[in-house]
């Protein structure tokens, strides 16, 4: 699988090289406000991420977007719940 953001420059470059895309759509698929997915690049991987806001930590990570979308749903459900 390439990089679907290859033609878009990077939000954010860690100190590593690993590239970070904001993924808008995902993200407002969630309706989660505190938590945002990313898409990241490494020289070995690509993958998603969730991040807490609330806390600046990844608290999910996925090679495949349908990973990430189910465990948003599983977090609202949770916050929901609450």
């Amino acid at each position: 699988m390439g990089n679907i953001w290859e033609d878009k420059e990077p939000d954010f470059v860690n100190e590593k090289g690993v590239k970070w895309w904001f993924d808008e759509d995902t993200t407002r698929y969630g309706k989660l406000p505190h938590y945002k997915v990313f898409f990241i690049q490494d020289k070995s991987y690509l993958s998603w991420v969730i991040i807490d806001y609330r806390t600046n930590k990844v608290v999910y990570e996925s090679q495949g977007i349908e990973d990430i979308c189910v465990h948003l749903e599983m977090l609202r459900l949770m916050e929901e719940a609450e």
